[in-house]
């Protein structure tokens, strides 16, 4: 009964070393927990700050790639238009000039003094009007009066620039001859006018049928006027159109490359072309063709990108907007974060440690708000109050368990007495049983044991 007794208390005090340990081992996972939690709550701070930074930083790329695919391919259509507007207003500068031309001819080729001389009636036409004077006073380079049968009546070629006269030009031939359709001209009301390409240079050109003044008298020919495309015209182009206008020919074409490939290009596709020279100036090209619809040169127009560095500018300050405008967003949002979540979640956090640093159970964490932290504190606070009540009833346990601790040292105390003194007792009563009580010699039931013991030994020899 005492042996089952000692038993039952060894099997106890086992259990609440087992349970010690185990607090012990929950002890140091707490304290690694708490560790862990806050290192944790640093990670989120700075993983708050990356986000917030990675997303500043891909809005504004957005923004930069958006912009620059938009508001600056925008500007950039917006320049291309005016580019093209501006083509068409040296265009129709040259077109004004061959206008000019083609008037002029008309002029001279319903006139009845022209007529009178066609018809032989007036042979001093001629002399009295087709002079140097008259010519370069009308920027006229070539004047040549032809019959219905494509023969030259008169005509007269100057150089305007040098104010002498000068032989017709080289290579007129080539468009002007006897059976050209150009001065076997019936149509009254329809002129012909363009470029025409010769070895000197590109010639405007104007062709109108002879008749007279009124315009009912049958053609008797054509009169030919022209007027070369010379770089004191380019010039006076470029001051009324207040750009930088050139005129490349065939054979400047030919020797460069790039303009070669420029020509080529506005001949299969376009008779325009634009590509910018820099962030300043672009140039723009477009197609000169003959008469018969050659190509003979092209005009390039130098023009500032005025509309583009608006858009560049403008593009600078937007992005520079864009810019202060995410970090302000950035900011704000972190202000918003760090009050409404990160410093509750330090507050929750440094409360949770406190009380895991003193022990306190019986302490509560301050519920703020009603959102899902003021739910977690909510929850945390139910915890604690779990754990506190299963520290109370481990503290019952435990108190119980020490004054069964108590008992079981006093009863193990007893049970070493009382196991003494039966050893004593029973020493003492086998002395008795084998001696004499007066004398103090062995008595004859010891005699007679040693005997029994010898004979069951010699027995067993």
């Amino acid at each position: 009964m005492l042996k089952g007794s000692l038993q039952l208390h060894l099997n106890k005090m086992l259990y609440i070393i087992q349970h010690t340990q185990s607090m012990a081992v929950n002890a140091e996972s707490q304290i690694t927990g708490r560790r862990h939690f806050k290192d944790a709550k640093m990670k989120f701070r700075k993983k708050v700050v990356l986000a917030i930074l990675l997303a500043s930083c891909m809005l504004f790329a957005l923004t930069l790639v958006g912009s620059r695919i938009f508001l600056l391919n925008g500007f950039i259509k917006l320049e291309n238009n005016q580019v093209n507007d501006n083509i068409e207003r040296v265009d129709s500068a040259i077109n004004q000039v061959l206008y000019s031309l083609s008037t002029f001819t008309a002029d001279w080729a319903h006139w009845d003094d022209a007529y009178s001389y066609v018809l032989g009636k007036n042979p001093s036409f001629p002399a009295s009007n087709i002079k140097l004077a008259a010519m370069i006073n009308s920027n006229i380079n070539l004047l040549m009066y032809f019959d219905k049968a494509g023969k030259l009546l008169v005509g007269a070629a100057t150089d305007i620039e040098n104010h002498h006269q000068a032989p017709y030009p080289v290579g007129l031939n080539k468009y002007i001859y006897p059976s050209s359709p150009l001065i076997r001209k019936t149509d009254l009301n329809h002129d012909t006018q363009g470029f025409i390409a010769l070895p000197s240079g590109i010639m405007l050109i104007a062709i109108s049928t002879l008749s007279d003044g009124n315009k009912t008298a049958p053609p008797l020919g054509a009169l030919v006027s022209g007027r070369y495309l010379s770089s004191t015209l380019i010039n006076k182009i470029s001051a009324t159109t207040k750009f930088d206008v050139n005129l490349i020919k065939l054979a400047e074409i030919n020797k460069n490359p790039a303009l070669k490939t420029i020509f080529e290009s506005m001949v299969k596709q376009s008779d325009k072309f634009i590509t910018p020279i820099n962030n300043e100036q672009t140039s723009a090209y477009f197609l000169l063709r003959d008469i018969n619809k050659n190509p003979i040169g092209m005009i390039k127009v130098i023009m500032p990108r005025l509309i583009y560095q608006t858009g560049i500018e403008t593009l600078t300050y937007y992005i520079g907007s864009v810019l202060a405008l995410v970090l302000l967003l950035s900011l704000l949002l972190w202000w918003l974060l760090k009050k409404l979540i990160i410093l509750r979640l330090e507050y929750l956090n440094n409360q949770i440690l406190k009380i895991s640093n003193e022990k306190v159970l019986s302490r509560r964490v301050t519920v703020t708000g009603n959102d899902e932290l003021a739910s977690v504190s909510t929850a945390i606070n139910f915890m604690l109050k779990a754990f506190q009540n299963s520290q109370d009833k481990l503290e019952k346990k435990s108190n119980k368990l020490t004054g069964t601790i108590s008992l079981l040292k006093q009863e193990i105390k007893l049970h070493k007495i009382t196991q003494n003194e039966l050893l004593l007792n029973k020493t003492h009563l086998a002395h008795l049983a084998h001696h004499d009580s007066l004398t103090g010699l062995h008595n004859r039931l010891y005699f007679i044991e040693t005997f029994d013991i010898l004979h069951e030994l010699s027995s067993l020899k």
